[in-house]
């Protein structure tokens, strides 16, 4: 169990996990027949990001996500066939995916926003979160200063 919540363990695991996957489409574009670019993407979609960004909301803020961003560029620079000078930042534009951070992000704020729904299991804490800034779990760790 990460105590600190930093997800480091989660995210090295995801890592090796990912470039497993990356060594199989680098093997798709490698191959006599070659895969199209379409074929590519499709592959990329299904086999890197969703592993990459599953549960996304629960760990995209924390620091370790720098371990798997380099293994998702490897996977965009095999679709798009960019060699590895291409700055990162650039790769998600001709592949047609969108940066893993927006889809984190976006993944974060569409919970967020299913949360704010009546009957919604999170709902009460995500108003405790709107309302005060802060969660329980965040309460233990501050507590506040007497005088």
């Amino acid at each position: 169990m990460d105590r600190s919540l930093t997800y480091r363990r989660h995210l090295e695991s995801l890592r090796k996990k990912l470039t497993s996957r990356v060594a199989l489409l680098n093997r798709l574009d490698d191959s006599g027949w070659g895969a199209g670019a379409t074929t590519l993407r499709t592959a990329t979609l299904a086999l890197v990001h969703s592993t990459a960004e599953y549960c996304a909301p629960v760990w995209y803020r924390s620091a370790h996500t720098r371990l798997i961003d380099p293994t998702i560029n490897d996977a965009l620079r095999i679709v798009t066939g960019c060699l590895r000078p291409t700055p990162a930042e650039n790769l998600p534009i001709p592949a047609g995916i969108q940066p893993a951070e927006l889809h984190r992000r976006g993944a974060t704020l569409s919970l967020a926003r299913r949360a704010m729904e009546p009957g919604h299991l999170l709902r009460s804490a995500a108003h405790r979160v709107l309302l005060h800034g802060t969660s329980n779990r965040d309460t233990h760790l501050y507590p506040p200063h007497s005088n």
